[in-house]
């Protein structure tokens, strides 16, 4: 029992302790849920987080909150659509000098339907809107379902922005990918449609600029899903497209 509890004394002096630094907590104006969903770092240490904040007149925005490394805020900034209604986040990603990029889906009410389109949103470091593009694709009504899923830079500050947008009722979801201008200026769109379900869930730069988007598709009319990987050279210009399907049912 001795040469046990020596062991045991041995064993927990070697142990390091972690203590935890700091713990933020950001409480929306209307007290009402908030959820965070993404969160990057950037080389100084500081930390972005978006999500998902609900709000009684503009139901969900996207707020979007800048923590020194010490956790102390530094700014948030909120945004509402222009349909004032859900908007939320499903990526987010920063540049070498502090911007911030943050893309999702924002919500209008049209008739008897709820619309959604791509949004991107670019903040400079100190928390300010330097510009928001939406992308409405050609579904409409039923079928007018655009909702960005991905979101890279590259050095020069062109923005990349992937997703899933209904074609029409003969197409479903297409891939859906976008490159803007430094300034959020469109500089082209390109659609990928298998004639099913095509929904893509990255995107990825190379050191020349080439894009990559991959995902899932179902476009043989097939119940499962299978990989989808495009290739895009820097003016949009599709390389390849590759499939892949496993071995299962």
């Amino acid at each position: 029992m001795r040469y046990f509890l020596v062991f045991l004394l041995i064993f927990l002096g070697n142990i390091k302790l972690f203590s935890q630094e700091w713990l933020a907590r950001y409480n929306g104006p209307d007290s009402l849920s908030d959820g965070a969903q993404m969160i990057v770092l950037d080389n100084e240490g500081n930390v972005y987080v978006t999500g998902g904040s609900n709000y009684q007149q503009s139901f969900c925005d996207i707020v979007t909150i800048k923590y020194n490394p010490n956790g102390e805020i530094q700014w948030i900034s909120r945004y509402n659509g222009p349909g004032n209604y859900d908007d939320y986040p499903t990526a987010m990603t920063i540049d070498s000098y502090g911007n911030v990029y943050v893309t999702g889906a924002t919500c209008y009410r049209s008739g008897n339907y709820v619309e959604l389109d791509y949004v991107t949103i670019k903040y400079d470091r100190n928390g300010r809107e330097k510009w928001v593009a939406i992308y409405d694709g050609p579904g409409s009504g039923i079928f007018d379902w655009d909702e960005a899923t991905a979101i890279a830079v590259d050095n020069e500050g062109n923005v990349y922005v992937t997703g899933q947008s209904s074609g029409g009722s003969n197409t479903f979801f297409d891939f859906a990918t976008i490159k803007y201008d430094s300034n959020g200026f469109v500089q082209w769109i390109r659609r990928y449609e298998s004639g099913g379900w095509d929904q893509p869930r990255a995107i990825a730069l190379d050191n020349y600029n080439n894009i990559y988007v991959t995902g899932g598709y179902n476009g043989g009319g097939e119940t499962h899903y299978d990989y989808l990987t495009l290739k895009y050279n820097r003016e949009g210009e599709l390389l390849s497209a590759a499939c892949y399907s496993g071995p299962g049912l």
